[in-house]
């Protein structure tokens, strides 16, 4: 009695290639027995496992396929081959058939969009995220390995994308200078040849309120300097301080000005425009030296402000008399007396002034000079040249009188300004 006929599992690797048929077995299925007479007597069918994609050569087993295969479709078939004795029906065996259908580089990637959009705070620090773009490929393996680029608009190569379609910065970004990137990007496959597609990414870039600043150079590291001379008109202008604000979206400036440690009143003011006027008339005697503060604040929420410290000088004008202490004073000189001696000692107030006298007699020579910086300080009367036999005397006159008469010659006091 002979033995059953006994079929072997086959694995077949398809690797498409969009021609039909493909024959994806082209040798005689092994079969045994040992009536080695009914080797070519044998009839194969697939009785298992075909969509109606495969055909089977019955006298051969050559299976080929009938229709093209779509890996994405389906990765496998599993076909179950019958193969029967001719002459006798009852002798039959089975063999599966394993069929891996091979990937392609058939498919192009496809972003899940072909519009992004994001925005980005402006002064981020550099690699901050911006926005990730996704693509997909059907494919798998090689096939299926993205990489994306970025192709246009990224002026001064701010921004730069990885393998996983995550988009940075590369450095800081400004609203100022730029307010909207418009990207250009492209997905490319790791197939043969290589397969691609494209999107763009719009990023908008918002505004954050930047402080203000000044103009001048002083003004940022506090030494502006200002003179007003005393006695000076109401709402006289002290000068121009400055300031801007780099912000587009509110940059109104408002200025503010505060004087240290003055008086009661307020004496300085300022414009909007950074014009600095004396409110009131300013006395030397009283207050030579004044420092003030001018803040600007900018318009934004929460609103921000910058602050610097000027210094105003006020100068002097010739607006006092100098004030002797005594109305009158008197001396009396021996002749032959020697040069340097002290003759008199006077003490004169004012408030930075040199005073001098000339004194000429027919005698002897005699200077004064007096040297008074706002405390009673008096000056040495000088016996410079006697000449004259006997005692002599003089007065000098003080208060606010100008001069007087000695021996016929004239004292006077002049004003000048240190």
């Amino acid at each position: 009695m002979s033995q059953p006929i006994r079929l072997m599992q086959y694995t077949i690797l398809l690797k498409l290639n969009g021609i039909i048929p493909v024959t994806i077995y082209n040798t005689n299925l092994l079969l045994y027995t040992n009536l080695l007479l009914i080797l070519n007597r044998l009839k194969y069918s697939i009785v298992e496992g075909n969509p109606g994609c495969f055909t089977i050569d019955q006298d051969t087993g050559r299976i080929k396929t009938s229709k093209t295969l779509d890996r994405e479709a389906r990765e496998s078939y599993r076909l179950t081959v019958l193969g029967q004795n001719k002459q006798n029906s009852c002798h039959k065996g089975r063999a599966v058939v394993l069929v891996n259908v091979n990937d392609i580089n058939d498919n192009a990637p496809a972003f899940d969009r072909a519009q992004y959009s994001a925005t980005i705070l402006e002064e981020r620090p550099s690699g901050t995220f911006v926005a990730t773009v996704t693509a997909t490929d059907k494919d798998t393996g090689t096939n299926a390995q993205l990489s994306y680029s970025i192709t246009s608009g990224n002026d001064g190569n701010r921004f730069i994308i990885d393998s996983k379609g995550e988009v940075r910065t590369t450095r800081v970004l400004n609203f100022e200078d730029k307010s909207r990137y418009t990207l250009g990007i492209k997905v490319q496959d790791g197939g043969q040849p290589r397969k691609s597609d494209t999107a763009t990414l719009t990023v908008i870039v918002q505004d954050v309120n930047e402080p203000p600043y000044f103009v001048k150079a002083c003004a940022n590291n506090n030494t502006c300097k200002f003179t007003v001379v005393e006695n000076n008109n109401l709402n006289a202008q002290l000068g121009v301080i400055q300031a801007q604000d780099s912000d587009t979206s509110c940059n109104s400036l408002t200025y503010k000005i505060t004087t240290e440690q003055s008086q009661s009143t307020k004496v300085f003011a300022i414009s909007n425009s950074g014009q600095i006027t004396v409110l009131s008339k300013l006395d030397r005697e009283f207050k030579s030296h004044y420092t003030a503060v001018i803040t600007v604040q900018d318009c934004g929420k929460p609103a921000l402000k910058v602050s610097t410290r000027i210094q105003v000088e006020v100068l002097d004008v010739n607006d006092e008399s100098p004030r002797f202490a005594f109305q009158s004073y008197k001396a009396s000189v021996y002749e032959n007396i020697a040069v340097g001696s002290t003759v008199l000692q006077v003490f004169a107030s004012g408030e930075s002034f040199v005073y001098s006298s000339d004194l000429t007699a027919p005698c002897f020579f005699v200077r004064l000079l007096l040297l008074c910086r706002g405390a009673h300080r008096g000056g040495l009367m000088m016996v410079s040249a006697p000449e004259y036999r006997g005692k002599q005397s003089f007065i000098v006159l003080g208060g606010r009188a100008r001069c007087v008469v000695f021996f016929g010659r004239t004292l006077y006091a002049q004003k000048m300004k240190s």
